[in-house]
């Protein structure tokens, strides 16, 4: 039986991007100079493309913590604890560490980790492309002097692979999708840095042989998995790419175990989710104490109605706004050289086309199918594809343009050299990632972004002592950050009630002994319609962003006796003596607090309702319609001359233009919804509108960084407690009260 020669054992290995041969040159001393030269570009390159995008990042970062799923990842892995489904250990691991930086508060401390992670994948994305670029054929440079030695590429070859590899990654890192999730904590930028770490070590070892990249590889995608489920999508893609690489005899059995082992050794990193579970960090809602717990954590049955359920129009629009949304990724002139370098590689690289087009194919499949809100972010993948074939399709037309102008130039005597001509074909394709940087800039800029800062602070200095907040999770996590991180209102129960993928939690804290339970219910929800179903069943009541919930009705008050005349008439039955403001002066973001005192001159006609407003020369930027004096007076107790105050809190707009506001006052009839006409001193800015207060807003004050935080939760609660907190917990989340 013949042998088999380790040539037919092992295809050839390829060529490597890095072994790159010198021009030929007169002495050994000037070759040693340029490879010398060419080490050092090596490293230059990518440490300018990391520093530089770092930078803009930076720039842009949001400087405290954000909604939803931003504030709740920065208090998990504030404390190591356990994110929503799936968990994302990995990025609670990291996160954590970022954790522990002395810069600025925690919330500034993981938004930079994702501005770190994105200027990484910036630089892999480089690396990635580089070496897809390697594999194309390069066309001969024409009286240029450079012909490429056997066995590698020319210089000139080299420079203009690096060129177009850095515009390439240089436009996906100005691309709205990829800039705006480098602002706050997020997962994705993570997840892009070890997507492309897979994948730059799968070609490392196509192009070099190794099989410790082999398994490097597979071992990073593993790790991936802990960090978004989202990684399946990348496997079919990469096993793809080894079976036509390789073929099956020569991955089975040995290098298939391999793979399997790392992948597994990698995604082990869940075994975190339930040894901190025993600790019950906080949030503690998402931690699984029983075994049928992590499974609904890992396999998120709350999520699977959202998959596969559109119809056959919705994903087609879906798909038609992914379009759209491409070329606004790449702007108008990256599809072009992206759709190029498609059609160069399928005929020079077949093998990796299919396994980069496999990836965007089955990634935009399914985030066409998903219908969450924030889908766009689910697009990145196909985006890092894109950005490859880009990088193709500009370094064929940055060679083609040099030597254009090396045939415009012919019969000039002092003509552009090689170097001259590349570069100046490529300070003409510098469009691309200038364009995306100079029409995305506001879009993503986040430094003046605390939105959610100011809710939760604002909040919390408006409710009692002891007082509920329930609301879904866009809401309540940034009341967690305040609470779990900086210590602030431990008093407060917060409850992610409305969020529950099971409405028996939101019927549940909807009980009248339930909410009566605590000194004050209020509730705070931006993306669920509970709201209307606890406002159609109790009384309630405006308190800035939050309404609060009167389970036993408004307490019933008396009007004091005031001989102070009006300063306002609203009809013939309604005074108004006076509007106080407290303070004068507001910054930005702060609360300010608004009282009425209203006096009664005649029999009031029954549904009379009061709007007040906080206007500026741009209009207004605070409104409220509250029933009169808060609807706490009976009008038929309440008799002529007495005077009843209504109370308003403001949560004044944190973008609010510095200046000088008046507060707006109107009486309206509910039934016949008509306001009552207005008469008295003070100048009305119309005949149903009265003026009553002038305040000044000032620009925000820096708030500095908490001295303390709330301590980490590092020790497992005794059995007892454990128990009790997660009783407690089920009370007011909604979630399955644990058994016994």
């Amino acid at each position: 039986m013949p042998v088999a020669t380790s040539s037919e054992r092992e295809p050839p290995a390829r060529v490597p991007v890095r072994s790159v041969s010198a021009e030929p040159s007169d002495s050994p001393m000037t070759e040693r100079c340029s490879r010398d030269r060419r080490a050092v570009t090596a490293w230059v390159v990518p440490a300018a493309l990391f520093g530089g995008t770092l930078a803009v990042y930076v720039r842009t970062l949001r400087p405290s913590f954000g909604w939803l799923d931003t504030s709740e990842l920065i208090t998990a892995a504030y404390h190591l604890g356990i994110g929503h489904n799936p968990g994302y250990p990995t990025f609670m691991i990291i996160g954590h560490l970022f954790s522990w930086l002395p810069i600025g508060t925690v919330a500034y401390r993981l938004n930079l980790m994702a501005a770190v992670m994105g200027a990484l994948a910036v630089v892999l994305l480089y690396l990635v492309c580089l070496r897809a670029v390697a594999q194309v054929p390069k066309p001969r440079q024409v009286g240029a002097g450079t012909a490429a030695p056997r066995g590698g590429l020319a210089v000139s070859n080299l420079r203009s692979m690096r060129i177009a590899s850095a515009l390439a990654a240089l436009t996906l890192a100005f691309s709205y999708t990829f800039w705006d999730l480098t602002t706050e904590a997020e997962v994705y930028t993570l997840h892009a840095c070890l997507m492309l770490g897979a994948i730059l070590a799968l070609l490392r070892w196509r192009d070099e042989g190794r099989d410790r990249d082999l398994y490097l590889g597979w071992l990073v995608v593993g790790v991936s998995m802990g960090n978004h489920a989202l990684t399946a999508l990348m496997i079919p893609a990469l096993a793809l790419l080894m079976l036509l690489e390789r073929g099956g005899r020569q991955l089975w059995p040995r290098r298939i175990r391999g793979c399997a082992g790392a992948f597994l050794a990698g995604a082990a990193v869940y075994l975190y989710v339930p040894l901190r579970a025993m600790a019950n960090p906080p949030p503690e809602v998402n931690n699984p104490h029983t075994l049928r717990a992590f499974w609904q954590l890992l396999s998120a049955p709350g999520c699977r109605p959202l998959m596969f359920s559109m119809s056959a129009g919705e994903v087609a629009l879906r798909t038609l706004g992914f379009a759209r949304r491409t070329v606004r990724e790449l702007g108008p002139f990256g599809i072009g050289p992206a759709l190029l370098g498609v059609g160069l590689a399928m005929r020079t690289d077949a093998r990796l086309t299919a396994a980069l087009l496999l990836l965007l194919g089955v990634d935009v499949s399914y985030a066409v199918n998903y219908n969450i809100f924030d889908i766009y972010s689910y697009f990145l993948p196909a985006y890092l594809v894109l950005a490859v074939f880009l990088a193709v399709g500009l370094e064929r037309i940055i060679a083609w343009g040099a030597r254009a102008l090396l045939w415009l130039q012919r019969g000039i005597e002092k003509g552009l050299t090689a170097p001259r001509r590349t570069a100046l074909v490529a300070a003409l394709l510098t469009y691309l990632p200038v364009w995306g940087f100079s029409a995305n800039f506001r879009l993503v800029d986040a430094s003046q972004d605390r939105q959610a800062e100011d809710f939760a602070r604002n909040a919390f200095a408006a409710v009692e002592r002891g007082a509920v907040i329930i609301g879904d999770w866009w809401s309540i996590a940034p009341l967690g950050y305040l609470k779990y991180v900086e210590g602030l209102r431990p008093d407060v129960t917060l409850s992610v009630a409305l969020s529950s993928w099971d409405p028996a939690g939101a019927r549940r804290v909807l009980r009248r002994g339930f909410l009566a339970s605590y000194p004050a219910a209020y509730i705070a929800e931006h993306q669920t319609s509970w709201r209307g179903a606890f406002e159609r069943r109790y009384a309630h009541e405006a308190v800035g962003d939050l309404t609060r919930i009167y389970a036993n009705g408004k307490p019933r008050l008396r009007g004091r006796v005031d001989s102070a005349p009006p300063a306002y008439r609203f009809g013939d039955a309604l005074g108004l003596v006076a509007t106080a403001c407290r303070p004068r002066e507001v910054a930005q973001g702060e609360v300010l607090r608004i009282t009425h005192r209203w006096r009664k001159l005649s029999p009031i006609p029954a549904q009379v309702e009061t709007l007040t407003r906080i206007e500026g020369p741009d209009g207004c930027i605070w409104r409220v319609r509250s029933d009169l004096a808060n609807g706490c007076y009976d009008p038929s107790s309440w008799r002529p001359g007495e005077v009843a105050e209504e109370r308003h809190v403001a949560f004044i707009p944190g973008d609010a233009p510095p200046g000088d506001y008046a507060i707006t006052v109107r009486a309206r009839h509910k039934r016949e919804n008509r306001s009552l006409p207005v008469w008295g001193r003070g100048g009305s800015t119309a005949a149903c509108e009265a003026t009553t207060a002038a305040i000044r807003i000032t620009p925000r004050t820096p708030r500095p960084a908490p001295a303390v935080y709330a301590p980490r939760q590092w020790r497992s609660r005794p059995r007892l407690a454990q128990a009790q907190s997660r009783a407690r917990a089920a009370e007011t989340t909604g979630l399955p009260r644990p058994a016994p």
